[in-house]
């Protein structure tokens, strides 16, 4: 992963009198960092063509991914009742690092599948009572949601402090409540009870709706998935291509299908303490699939419980391949394209961006490579093929607006940002916190070396950087295609033109890559490993009848060996956390900006006590404690 070495001295273009060097600067970086928009899996973004020597993990990354990777190892074989391999003195332990090390960009790839048990036969109905996922950890304690994944409170809180806080709104009072969701007066008070009603409660903005519409035109994957393609994408693309599109069909005749779901789900503000409580659960929209459908409260008993498991499996599919791989992982991976092809080294901006993109190019080459590759751990675990997923993916990317995407305006767009409406939002109280701490300090580096709105506007990289990110597969002028095909970046007019919205710009994508990134990634080890919490796929029917069985919710959720598989993904990815936001290291930016560097870490220290504080009169809600938020996208 590229780290600087004996940075050079920072100056703005218009103020560096070595304009050859620094000319030749960039003409060897743009070299090095290609753009492709034909990955083999993630199609039609704007990514990194080929992996540089400088990209390839570092050795204390390495070692704490390898290091997960054996307690996970060592988890499954006990699992197992393998008594060889669960000891950690076994050569298939202590020989991984090397291994892995040896793999080059295929290492995450082969750290889950060293893992992820894929030889061990199949058995999709293994558990007979819920009790029996706790098995799976034997390495770990059972995360705590395992004890409350089944009251209303869990699922309402998952809304405002779970593996995907940003995607709820507020249903708007002028619009109201869509079309296509059938909730009624007579739902809500059969949800809510007492005097007030869903027309008050519209009309007083206290209704929120968390939708996964994303989902409707999604094909049901499979499970166990079919065989990976044994094509070499680089030498064949073409029959690369038939391959994906002939498996993509075969979903449908290879194991057990996958159940889908497009849910709807209502929530609701009221009582004197303002708990957001859960209101109704529709399947899927109106109209979809031919007609109306059901709508579930929480009077209808175990209906209710698989009608809420599967909002949790949507929420599931789309945090992976939106909220996750789509809007950080690529999202940041554009800016990082533009930033090494427009910004020399010698940038102030450069300087200040580069270790918050360490690990990016990595990570998403290994992805690509393997995660959501044909027969990958996402392919295996989410409830679509790996097509729909990929295809979701893109559709999120470039629908992405990077304006309306800044903090405080999303929350304002979600209608999410009043805190006396909703007074219980962990993601949005602490997100604030780290967002205002960062916003201080680049503010303060911004003003370092721009004088004025002036000398931002004078910048010929940084608008050649703002331009290229919003550009798509656009010629360079050599010959190369370009941009990162980003939405919405850029004041009005296009550029940037004031050191004000310059300082919001950059906040904001280090923000992304370094808070937000944390806050959809670490809860998937305590929340999104535990399947009848969260489950990736649902393998039964979800009932749609009167009644209801505790029976079928067995059904519904994965067996034994796929929830395994989902165990192993998630606490992988949500067990690495390598760098600490504000820890930049010795040397990394000159003298002075070091008070301002001083008082950003400080500032951190005090959010930090902050957040504890506030975790001591609410349920725990860490993951944007300043000291467990790496500085980059990395795992």
């Amino acid at each position: 992963m590229s780290r600087l070495k004996n940075p050079p001295k920072l100056s703005l273009p218009q103020n560096d009198d070595r304009e050859g060097p620094r000319a030749r600067d960039l003409e060897k970086a743009r070299d090095s960092y290609r753009y492709t928009y034909d990955k083999p899996n993630i199609r039609g973004l704007a990514m990194l063509e080929k992996l540089p020597l400088a990209e390839l993990p570092s050795p204390e990354w390495a070692a704490e991914a390898a290091a997960a990777g054996v307690s996970i190892s060592l988890n499954s074989a006990k699992i197992k009742g393998d008594a060889e391999r669960s000891d950690p003195s076994h050569p298939d332990h202590k020989g991984l690092l090397g291994r892995l090390l040896g793999a080059g960009e295929n290492f995450v790839g082969d750290l889950f599948d060293h893992v992820s048990g894929k030889e061990e036969e199949v058995d999709t109905h293994s558990a007979k009572q819920v009790a029996q996922f706790a098995d799976l950890y034997q390495e770990w304690r059972v995360p705590d949601v395992a004890s409350e994944c089944f009251l209303d409170d869990t699922f309402a809180r998952a809304r405002v402090a779970g593996s995907n806080p940003a995607w709820t709104r507020q249903v708007d009072p002028s619009t109201g409540i869509p079309d296509d969701f059938g909730v009624s007066e007579a739902h809500y008070a059969a949800a809510i009870g007492g005097d007030d009603t869903l027309e008050a409660a519209l009309k007083e903005g206290r209704l929120f709706l968390a939708e996964y519409r994303e989902l409707v035109d999604a094909t049901p994957g499979s499970f166990p998935v079919p065989p990976g393609i044994d094509i070499d994408y680089d030498t064949d693309p073409r029959g690369w291509d038939a391959a994906y599109k002939a498996r993509e069909a075969s979903y449908a005749t290879t194991g057990q299908p996958k159940t889908p779901a497009a849910p709807l789900a209502l929530f609701a503000v009221h009582g004197p303490n303002k708990v957001l409580s859960p209101v109704a659960i529709q399947l899927f929209p109106n109209g979809t699939h031919g007609g109306a459908h059901r709508v579930f409260t929480p009077s209808d008993g175990m209906n209710w419980v698989e009608a809420r498991t599967a909002v949790q499996c949507a929420d599931f599919n789309v945090h992976e391949v939106v909220s996750h791989l789509g809007l950080t992982h690529l999202v940041q991976e554009a800016f990082a394209l533009a930033m090494h092809n427009c910004l020399a080294s010698r940038h102030p901006l450069y300087r200040l961006l580069h270790p918050h993109f360490e690990g990016t190019f990595f990570i998403n080459t290994s992805a690509d490579k393997s995660l959501v590759s044909p027969g990958g751990g996402v392919d295996t675990i989410l409830n679509s093929t790996i097509g729909s997923g990929v295809a979701i993916t893109g559709k999120a990317v470039q629908g992405y607006d990077f304006n309306a995407s800044i903090l405080a305006n999303d929350l304002a767009r979600r209608g999410m940002a009043d805190a006396d409406l909703l007074p219980d939002y962990p993601y949005r109280d602490d997100a604030l916190l780290v967002w205002g701490a960062m916003h201080d300090w680049v503010t303060a580096y911004v003003h370092t070396f721009y004088g004025s709105d002036a000398d931002v506007v004078a910048d010929t990289e940084l608008q050649a950087f703002v331009r290229q990110v919003g550009q798509f597969k656009v010629d360079d002028g050599s010959g190369n295609l370009v941009g990162g095909g980003i939405g919405g970046v850029g004041e009005a007019g296009g550029g940037v033109s004031t050191r004000s919205y310059l300082t919001t710009m950059l906040t904001q994508i280090m923000w992304n890559g370094s808070g937000q990134h944390a806050a959809v990634n670490f809860p998937q080890r305590d929340l999104m490993s535990y399947p009848p919490n969260m489950a990736g796929a649902l393998v039964g029917p979800i009932a749609q009848g009167a009644g209801g069985d505790p029976r079928n919710l067995l059904a519904m959720l994965p067996g034994h060996s796929l929830a395994r598989e989902q165990l192993g993904l998630t606490v992988l990815l949500g067990m690495v956390h390598h760098t600490n936001l504000g820890a930049y290291g010795a040397g990394a930016f000159p003298p002075q900006v070091s008070d301002h560097l001083n008082a950003y870490q400080a500032a951190l220290g005090t959010v930090e006590s902050t957040i504890k504080a506030r975790n001591q009169t609410r349920p725990s809600y860490s993951y944007l404690l300043p000291s467990l938020i790496p500085q980059s996208i990395n795992i």
